[in-house]
């Protein structure tokens, strides 16, 4: 049952359950709700990143998201933004399945541009719910280090 909210939630997510299709077997779009509220297990989340305030903290790199919680796991994202030094960034909505209480996040940046980068923290927000998850990083990512980074959330 799982799999099929996730296999519908997905195709929601990125627009391509159209009326009359099919997704994976789970029958006809049409008789599927008019949108991801209209499932229980869909929550909306936004991501805040605070780049830290110390010389040479900012990167022209793009970074890799994603999110852990006890339910679930949030695809990875990836961002192709300049991160400023000091710069508190909150990123879109994003609707995923219910991640339950969010355990930690996952940051990767690429090493294209061949700057390091000051993490101090990142922030979930469950809109859905109205909680907020801290996952304090407090880091630096090495210019040539494009190595995934765990940071456990509160």
């Amino acid at each position: 049952m799982k799999v099929r909210h996730a296999l519908i939630a997905s195709a929601l997510v990125t627009g391509s359950l159209v009326a009359g299709s099919l997704v994976a077997g789970v029958g006809p779009a049409a008789a599927a709700p008019a949108g991801p509220a209209a499932f229980a297990g869909i929550r909306t989340y936004t991501m805040t990143v605070k780049t830290g305030d110390l010389d040479n903290a900012d990167t022209d790199d793009a970074v890799r998201f994603a999110a852990q919680g006890t339910e679930s796991w949030a695809p990875s994202f990836r961002v192709d933004r300049d991160f400023k030094r000091g710069e508190t960034v909150t990123f879109s909505s994003k609707q995923w399945e219910s991640l339950g209480t969010v355990t930690s996040v996952t940051v990767q940046k690429s090493k294209q541009e061949k700057d390091a980068w000051y993490l101090e923290y990142v922030q979930v927000h469950d809109e859905s719910m109205g909680r907020v998850y801290v996952c304090p990083a407090n880091i630096w990512f090495e210019q040539n280090d494009d190595t995934q980074h765990r940071f456990a959330c509160a």
